[in-house]
């Protein structure tokens, strides 16, 4: 019966495992929408700079550009941002789980050998 444990648990382990890879390359991807796009914001930049004509004076007229630094978090990515590390903590309490009832069974049967 002890044999039989173990080996589910090493099947759950190893599901355990790549279910954990897969979530965090996801996280990987998803967590960038929890941050601003700099990027993006300095080819507006650039855009306005190049197509903005100039008049006469020196002054542009070209629209101006929002603050990068007051880059509001839509309520969706948070919600999908905290299900998916949810799900990755989740996977890894279930290993450690795992971990511990081997050893446990472990040294249940060397004291049953005994």
């Amino acid at each position: 019966m002890l044999d039989g444990w173990s080996k589910t648990l090493d099947i759950l382990l190893i599901f355990a495992g790549l279910f954990s890879a897969v979530a965090t390359a996801f996280i990987v991807e998803s967590y960038k929408s929890l941050q601003p796009d700099f990027a993006e914001y300095t080819a507006r930049a650039l855009f306005i700079l190049v197509s903005a004509p100039i008049n006469a004076s020196g002054v542009d007229s070209a629209p101006t550009l929002p603050d990068p630094t007051t880059f509001i978090v839509a309520t969706r990515s948070r919600w999908i941002n905290g299900i998916w590390f949810t799900s990755l903590s989740l996977s890894l309490a279930v290993a450690l789980l795992c971990i511990l009832v081997k050893q446990w069974i472990g040294q249940y049967k060397e004291r049953i050998l005994l």
